[in-house]
């Protein structure tokens, strides 16, 4: 042989292995777009169809026995290959950004919007500021086999709330007009915080107390007034709102804030099947604060016109999960606890099934045949949000069986 070709050859060589090692190492879309052929494990075995992108931007392939197989956004932010009529007609991860993927790929985002700042727990657990009209992705304590860690929990949904404390951060002894009304009041620090009617021009009312870091004061204001917040020892934060339980931080500095409601909405138009079909969502509820006499319902998944219809809310009065078309509405038995529930709701025909896989249970009712889905899906509804973190909400056209549910 030629002694001079000899290195030449070595590195063709060299450079032929490395390209092969490279292309087993690309991700599915880049091998794909090489033209190799996947297995149902999106293996390449150089047999069955050749993987093609779709107008939405996804792959699609057919594995050796012909079975579709569609490349999967996963909740983490990686793929993964699931049999296409596996896959729901929509999903919505929901963890970094509001993108909402078919069949095909990414179909869109949905819509946001939020008239005022907002803040939200990061990685190490520190308030955040998030500008109006910016979604937030939240940060929850959590106990895992590994201790307490912070993780993210999807994104963060809330109703309009106001911090009537004059001065949150670093605060001290102040006084505040109160209306009628219900409040909370919850700190931050070492310290605490006493709330009391002022002696002069007081407000009137009942529950009053003294707040620590682990136990929150609930009271009511039955007659406007001034209402004075003694603290004592150490406290980086203090919060006084107008809701019936702890809620994100509202920063202040010499006069209230009020945090606008979030609202996140996708357009309705041929994602819901009146004839079958199931909605299901990871939901991490806000909890604690007084049960009241009369139900303040958090609409999770919703419609924006009357009659409306709710394919989940749940009532702070009564521990369960409630689901209403235009005309029945139905129940689940649920504890709500600070914890994430994978929760679900099918039909088809005139029936109608509630599941809290979470918890293992479920319960059947009756289905009206109409969801009155006209314009859009609100996450939350149109003058409510959901009062806690959602993520990976998933549509499908068809009803799943109570296996595939649980398989969610």
């Amino acid at each position: 042989m030629n002694k001079h070709l000899l290195p030449s050859l070595i590195v063709a060589a060299l450079l032929a292995v490395g390209i092969a090692a490279q292309a087993d190492m690309l991700p599915l879309s880049q091998q794909q777009a090489q033209g190799l052929y996947i297995n149902s494990a999106g293996v390449d075995t150089s047999t069955g169809s050749v993987g093609t992108s779709n107008p939405g931007g996804g792959l699609v392939a057919k594995d050796s026995a012909g079975v579709d197989w569609v490349l999967q956004p996963k909740d983490d932010g990686t793929s993964r290959w699931s049999k296409k009529d596996h896959m729901p007609l929509i999903m919505m991860p929901l963890m970094d950004n509001l993108d909402y993927y078919d069949q095909g790929g990414r179909k869109g985002t949905a819509t946001f919007t939020r008239t005022s700042s907002a803040w939200y727990r990061n990685t190490t657990g520190a308030w955040t500021a998030a500008p109006a009209n910016t979604p937030r992705f939240g940060f929850e304590n959590v106990s895992t086999t590994a201790g307490w860690k912070w993780q993210k929990q999807g994104y963060l949904s809330e109703n309009p709330a106001t911090n009537y404390a004059l001065y949150s951060q670093g605060p001290s002894t102040q006084t505040v007009y109160l209306a009628a009304a219900s409040y909370t009041l919850w700190v931050e620090g070492a310290g605490s915080c006493a709330v009391a009617s002022s002696p002069m021009s007081g407000a009137l009312g009942s529950g009053w107390g003294t707040a620590t870091a682990s136990s929150p004061v609930y009271l009511t204001v039955t007659s406007q007034g001034n209402v004075d917040l003694t603290v004592s020892g150490s406290l980086s934060f203090i919060q006084l709102e107008n809701s019936v339980r702890q809620t994100s931080a509202i920063v202040t500095n010499g006069t209230p804030v009020t945090r606008a409601q979030d609202l996140l909405y996708l357009p309705a138009t041929g994602l819901m099947n009146d004839a079958e079909g199931t909605v299901s969502m990871k939901y991490r509820p806000y909890v604690g604060g007084p049960l009241t006499s009369s139900p303040y319902w958090l609409h999770m998944f919703g419609s924006e016109v009357s009659p409306y219809a709710y394919v989940f809310a749940r009532s702070l009065s009564q521990n369960f999960l409630y689901s209403q078309d235009g005309t029945n509405g139905m129940t689940l038995s649920v504890t709500w606890t600070r914890k994430q529930y994978r929760l679900a709701c099918t039909w088809s025909g005139s029936t109608r099934k509630l599941y809290n896989s979470t918890d293992g249970t479920s319960a059947s009712g009756t289905f009206d045949g109409n969801w009155n889905f006209t314009s859009n899906i609100y996450v939350g509804k149109a003058t409510a949000a959901a009062a806690g973190y959602v993520q990976d909400v998933r549509i499908f056209d068809k009803a799943l069986t109570d296996s595939e549910v649980g398989a969610l």
